[in-house]
């Protein structure tokens, strides 16, 4: 096992660690998403050992990221009824051509194991509904959080009236 270095608060480390004890053979994929922060640095080199085949940076792709977050999100809580595709339009258009979970991949190092390619390749074939659903991502994150969406929070059921002329109601 690594020493876990000094500056670290080691989560990263002691999780590391505990996944290779329990199975050694076991193959880690490391990836970069928070900005600010992600995996710990100190001068552009890791301070925790991850392997480097295993690591995928998803700091360049954040538009990418954040719409496909938001669209997944957004859309269930359409499917749920607790929001109507009014309250946040580029969002829900976007939602409209999500693959199915677990079918895209983060990278080139993992389109193999899927079905739907990567992520770039599906933000790029729908880069205007990207565009368009990160010009809300301020909208949709506020839906999120007013609806409790986010955490171990579930929502409560109510009614939800469409404004798109479809006129449902969901009252569960």
């Amino acid at each position: 096992m690594s020493v876990p270095p000094t500056a670290s608060p080691r989560n990263t480390w002691r999780m590391l660690n505990a996944v290779r004890a329990a199975n050694p053979a076991v193959q880690i994929t490391t990836y970069e998403v928070t900005e600010p922060g992600g995996t710990p640095r100190d001068g552009g080199k890791l301070r925790v050992d991850v392997p480097a085949a295993g690591l995928i940076n998803l700091k360049p792709r954040q538009a990418a990221l954040t719409a496909l977050v938001l669209a997944r999100v957004i859309r269930s809580g359409i499917d749920d009824g607790f929001l109507a595709r009014t309250n946040a339009p580029a969002i829900a258009t976007l939602s409209d051509s999500l693959p199915a979970r677990g079918t895209l991949a983060s990278s080139f190092a993992t389109a193999a194991a899927v079905a739907n390619g990567t992520l770039e390749a599906w933000a790029s074939a729908h880069a205007a509904a990207v565009a368009g659903a990160n010009s809300m991502a301020g909208t949709g994150l506020s839906l999120i959080q007013s609806k409790k969406f986010h955490g171990r929070h579930r929502p409560e059921p109510h009614s939800v009236q469409e404004t798109d002329g479809v006129g449902r109601t969901d009252a569960r």
